[in-house]
């Protein structure tokens, strides 16, 4: 069994090595990836932590793009390191999947066709299962209004397209992995 702060660590040295490689991958949302990523790891690496936090239970993921080949590319970056993410193409189908089960993290396209996502996104947290539930928007918007949206909408991240596949892996692990944190956290708090 692989520990959480490991498996972290060699994803977030696969995304250094790219962005060492070639300085146009060190944009904004990368660099907010991997803070994100090493705040979390300083969390992990604690006495006693739970070495199976990863995959048990298995981290639940939806992948919501109406651009076919956006989609797969995403559901096949997350599936080389989780189980396969369910998909869909429209926000009234993530709705309907938000409102019956819980995700650990929502990959979301910002532009689709009628709803977009900062819409879905306000929607998502109007859920039961996942009103809490990390929210990222992959997107070609790369500007301070997006960025906006995102923050009214509820959203947590924004990832900018083109995106490396190791920035998806890296985002995905830290906030399933920070989310489940702050479960452990809220079972052994008393009420």
């Amino acid at each position: 069994m692989v520990h959480p702060a490991y498996q972290l660590g060699v994803a977030l040295e696969g995304l250094l090595k790219k962005m060492l490689q070639d300085s146009k991958h060190a944009n904004l949302s990368a660099l907010i990836t991997v803070y994100a990523a090493v705040d979390l790891l300083n969390d992990l690496c604690v006495r006693g932590m739970k070495a199976d936090l990863a995959i048990n239970p298995p981290v639940h993921m939806l992948v919501v793009d109406d651009d076919l080949v956006a989609r797969r590319t995403l559901v096949g970056v997350l599936q080389t390191a989780f189980h396969k993410p369910e998909s869909v193409e429209n926000g009234e189908a993530a709705l309907a999947l938000a409102r019956e089960k819980p995700f650990d993290v929502i990959f979301l396209d910002v532009v689709m066709p009628g709803m977009d996502g900062f819409e879905v996104c306000s929607k998502i947290r109007d859920t039961i299962p996942n009103h809490a539930t990390p929210v990222v928007f992959v997107t070609s918007h790369q500007d301070l209004d997006a960025r906006n949206k995102m923050s009214r909408s509820g959203g947590n991240d924004l990832m900018w397209k083109p995106f490396l596949t190791s920035e998806i892996t890296v985002n995905a692990l830290t906030f399933a992995l920070r989310g489940r944190l702050q479960q452990l956290k809220n079972i052994k708090q008393p009420s």
